[in-house]
């Protein structure tokens, strides 16, 4: 009996069973395209002018940069005190907004990532406040500013660098980007690494169980119930 209900526990556990999970670390391998765990991600470097959400985003194809620290965008326009360029490859919201693309070449949810902190200009320190979206779209070639007007629908913060609950939220495509505030102008960070479910099957959908695991279970179920009959039957004739 006990085999029997140890062989449905091992066959629940297989159901439930969470779709395969990679981390990319930029960082530690010093490349902004990485394959793991059976998918690749590559990043590109964008920034935006203003909190307007008609603004389209603005590409920097020599502006995505590894250091040390992880990925960095150098949008071309950041100054210091003294009107000179300082250049700190940030993802800041200094001036203006920038972000990294992740393209994946298959859906996954994000379940972590490594912002970490760097400073600004004139030794200003720098929060890690983030802000996080996702798409699904089909294709390698879509446009940055089909992929931002539905960005800006899905888009959730991210304080201090601590990613929120990502539960049903999936796509091929997200985008990791400094604070999207009017107010607090001091949030810069590089991006070190991220990790990512591949959802395969999708979460919404329960894997269905090979036949020989219907079997030990039905199996399971049946062996329960006649032990529960024969109890049933002593107890009875004790009375």
């Amino acid at each position: 009996m006990f085999t029997k209900f140890a062989a449905l526990a091992a066959a629940a556990t297989v159901i439930a069973a969470p779709s395969a999970a990679a981390t990319f670390d930029f960082a530690a391998t010093g490349r902004s395209s990485i394959t793991n765990g059976g998918v690749t991600v590559w990043a590109s470097a964008w920034s935006v002018a203003d909190l307007n959400a008609a603004t389209s985003p603005v590409g920097h194809s020599g502006g995505l940069g590894v250091w040390a620290e992880g990925l960095g965008v150098d949008n071309g326009t950041e100054q210091d005190g003294v009107n000179r360029r300082t250049h700190q490859h940030a993802i800041d919201n200094v001036d203006r907004y920038d972000f990294v693309a992740l393209y994946f070449d298959q859906a996954v949810t994000l379940t972590g990532m490594k912002l970490n902190a760097f400073a600004q200009f004139n030794n200003q320190a720098a929060d890690k406040d983030a802000w996080i979206s996702y798409v699904t779209l089909p294709g390698d070639g879509t446009s940055m500013s089909t992929i931002w007007s539905k960005a800006l629908s899905n888009g959730f913060n991210a304080a201090d660098g601590v990613l929120p609950s990502t539960a049903g939220k999936v796509g091929n495509v997200w985008i990791i980007g400094a604070a999207r505030s009017a107010t607090e102008r001091n949030d810069g960070f590089k991006l070190g690494s991220v990790s990512a479910n591949i959802v395969t099957p999708p979460d919404n959908v329960t894997a269905v169980p090979e036949p020989a695991t219907w079997a030990t279970m039905m199996l399971g179920f049946g062996f329960a119930g006649a032990a529960m009959r024969r109890r049933r039957t002593r107890v009875a004739f004790a009375a």
